[in-house]
């Protein structure tokens, strides 16, 4: 029973807890783009890949299955199942954080199908801002600066209850106060559920509210807050602005444009101010507002609750009448993304644009041949090899808004990619 306590508060303290702050940031920046495009699985195949490098895997996978909150009608079974497995009292959080830090990034694709099925439970669950609580096994306060930005690309467990951090009184540490945007809350599907758990997800960004300052003696602290993620911060695991979700983000007021072309430049010009003005805390949306002005909503869930609403003052209306021209819109959206991700340094990944787009519209991406060629296509550098697939997604959506008077249709707002986390145009 001893040994039972001492592995518990030993795993209690490793979760919630770092030795370095280095361990935090990792060395990778960036870790895992590209699982998102796997097929969901069950627990046991997602975890077949990682069998070699977890002891006991196997057993641990069905304990989870068995163990795990089955009346959720939130996650499915295998996605509860995941949570519980992070969060059970073995290495297994361990030995996916040390690869999310690994410099050879190769290490970390056996990984990637529970990554999948993991990040999948997370976007599902409501973002949480209650106030957490981490920490650092180390004096930390000349290694970090006020207003300083950290990027921490493990999955950071943190707990709403300060008690547990006891456990790192009496010698050298730092406690950690965080307010996040896009903690989540896993409390419900935890192996523990007193311990009051809230994740923050890989690529969480944090800014420091204050330097590091000792409170007792060995005992130091410092108040960090979350803050949205950069606009195009495209290799994020859990980026709200890569290309292909601004590309769906956008759909609704870049399907037709509101310049005609003789106003492409001005165009492109007004967008660019109206990001830099909303600045990652939301997205435009065209809509018809009440006094019947097509107006750039910044925030989807304004038009959600008031879909016949009238538009604050500062939101600007487009004047002109809307052109149909498919490869207008796309040349506008190709013009507008292309010169932010020049300003950030960034490159845009149009293939994953393509997957999007066709997933939004109920397409088969395995079996379409169209969307097939499309992927092969956008492995290249010349985004032009794979315009014309655009131009077809594009019409097909245009398609949709013809027959829903000029509006995208309200399950397309409930999918996936509107309602598990926000998104930024």
């Amino acid at each position: 029973m001893e040994l039972q306590r001492t592995a518990l508060i030993s795993d209690i303290s490793g979760r919630y807890g770092n030795d370095t702050l280095v361990e935090l940031q990792g060395i990778n920046r960036c870790p895992i783009d590209g699982y998102q495009h796997l097929p969901l699985q069950s627990l046991e195949e997602a975890t077949k890949p990682i069998v070699p490098f977890v002891p006991d895997l196997v057993e641990k996978v069905a304990l989870a299955k068995r163990k795990c909150n089955k009346n959720s009608t939130t996650l499915t079974l295998d996605e509860s199942a995941a949570i519980y497995l992070y969060t059970m009292p073995i290495s297994f959080f361990y030995c996916l954080n040390k690869s999310l830090r690994a410099e050879n990034r190769e290490e970390l694709k056996p990984w990637f199908p529970f990554l999948r099925l993991f990040m999948s439970a997370l976007e599902k669950l409501p973002s949480s801002r209650t106030v957490v609580w981490r920490a650092i096994s180390k004096n930390i306060t000349t290694d970090i600066k006020r207003n300083e930005i950290q990027t921490w690309w493990s999955v950071n467990s943190c707990s709403t209850d300060g008690n547990l951090l006891k456990l790192y009184f009496g010698k050298e540490s730092t406690i950690i106060r965080i307010q996040p945007l896009h903690g989540k809350d896993i409390s419900e599907f935890s192996a523990f559920q007193s311990e009051c758990e809230i994740v923050l997800p890989p690529g969480t960004r944090l800014r420091v509210q204050s330097s590091a300052f000792k409170i007792e003696e060995r005992l130091f602290f410092m108040d960090l807050e979350e803050i949205p993620r950069s606009l195009q911060q495209h290799n994020d695991v859990y980026t709200e602005v890569s290309a292909s979700q601004q590309l769906i983000g956008s759909a609704s007021n870049l399907l037709s444009d509101p310049w005609d072309q003789s106003h492409s430049k001005q165009f492109k010009s007004d967008k660019i101010e109206l990001w830099e003005q909303c600045d990652g805390k939301g997205f435009t949306v065209r809509r018809v507002c009440g006094n019947s002005a097509k107006c750039y909503a910044r925030d989807i869930s304004y038009w959600q609750c008031r879909p016949n609403g009238n538009c604050p003052a500062d939101w600007p209306c487009a004047q002109n009448s809307y052109s149909t021209n498919p490869s207008l819109s796309l040349k506008a959206l190709k013009e507008i993304l292309t010169a932010k991700a020049s300003k950030l340094n960034v490159r845009l990944n149009w293939m994953e644009s393509i997957v999007d787009l066709a997933k939004l519209l109920g397409l088969d991406i395995r079996r379409d041949k169209r969307i097939q060629l499309a992927l092969k296509l956008g492995y290249k550098d010349d985004v032009r090899d794979s315009y014309n697939t655009n131009v077809w997604l594009h019409n097909k959506l245009m398609k949709i808004l013809a027959q829903n008077g000029g509006n995208l249709p309200r399950q397309f707002y409930e999918s996936q990619y509107f309602s598990s986390k926000p998104l930024v145009m």
